[in-house]
């Protein structure tokens, strides 16, 4: 999955950003590192603007 591929030391603070977007309905930006299979560290750049059906789903 794609959480497993988070820096152990950032997926507590990923996981709080993602529900601040989902939460707010606000855009959120924030920065996270991944590793690669091979070891390799790369940082990531996200940006979150998430949006509800009229279901709210």
């Amino acid at each position: 999955s794609i959480e497993a591929t988070i820096h152990p030391d950032d997926r507590a603070h990923n996981n709080v950003k993602v529900q601040e977007a989902l939460e707010s309905g606000q855009p959120v930006d924030f920065q996270f590192r991944i590793v690669r299979p091979d070891g390799a560290i790369r940082h990531i750049e996200q940006h979150i603007i998430a949006e509800h059906d009229a279901r709210g789903a």
